[in-house]
């Protein structure tokens, strides 16, 4: 009985992290996207923060 149970138990706790891992793994991942947006987000601010100054070359075209 106690080889049943064993097994049993083994068999249970394995499918219940087969649900688990999928969930976690998504979450673990949602985080990381969440903290990489803003990183990205924090640089783009500091870029355009400042003033932008452009500089053009004229191209003579009549030749």
């Amino acid at each position: 009985s106690r080889r049943i149970g064993g097994k049993l138990a083994q068999r249970t706790l394995g499918r219940g992290a087969a649900r688990w891992v999928p969930i976690v793994g998504a979450v673990g991942v949602g985080a990381y996207v969440y903290y990489d947006t803003a990183q990205v987000a924090a640089t783009a601010m500091d870029l355009f923060e400042g003033v932008i100054e452009v500089e053009a070359e004229v191209v003579d075209d009549s030749t």
